[in-house]
Order: C-alpha cells, then sequence, then structure tokens
C-alpha cells in the first residue's frame, strides 16, 4: 500500500496497486455521504480491480499522523492524477 499526500489540493491517495500511476483507469466512483463529509473516489482499472482511493479534504478527516507519515506525489503520479481529472472531465 502506497499513501500519497498533496497539501495544497489537501487531496490523500492510497493506492493498492504497485506503479498505480501506470495503470488504466475504467471507471471512477465518486462517495459523498453527507454535507461535512470528504469526497471519496475510488479508481477501478480495466481488469475491474480497486487501483486506489482518493480522499479530498483529507486534513479535516483523517488523523495528523496518516498525512505526516504521507509522501509528496512524484510528477509521474500527478501527470496520473491530471489525465484521470481530464478523462473525467472534472
Amino acid at each position: 500500500m502506497i499513501i500519497k499526500y498533496d497539501s495544497k489540493s489537501d487531496a490523500i491517495y492510497i493506492a493498492f496497486q504497485k506503479n498505480y500511476f501506470e495503470k488504466e483507469i475504467l471507471k471512477t466512483i465518486q462517495c459523498e455521504f453527507c454535507a461535512n463529509s470528504p469526497i471519496i473516489n475510488v479508481d477501478i482499472d480495466v481488469d475491474n480491480k480497486i487501483v486506489g482511493i482518493e480522499i479530498i479534504g483529507a486534513k479535516s478527516h483523517l488523523p495528523k499522523d496518516i498525512l505526516e507519515n504521507s509522501t509528496e506525489y512524484t510528477t509521474e503520479e500527478l501527470n496520473f492524477a491530471m489525465n484521470k481529472i481530464k478523462k473525467l472531465g472534472w
């Protein structure tokens, strides 16, 4: 499991597959539970396996030590995220 955090967007990504940023995302399922809950996105690959989970609004909803023990995104990983956003039209 790989945990990446982007402090600028306050988003954390928990990846379940190595080289997750090389995977082709078939679909992203967005989950919102109530007005004050974080936005949670689940990425599914073409083999119908969960690639990772993204939590937007992480600072307000996760323990501080999880954020402190995560690592920043690399350029490749940021490109993965930007391509996903473009593909989904967000």
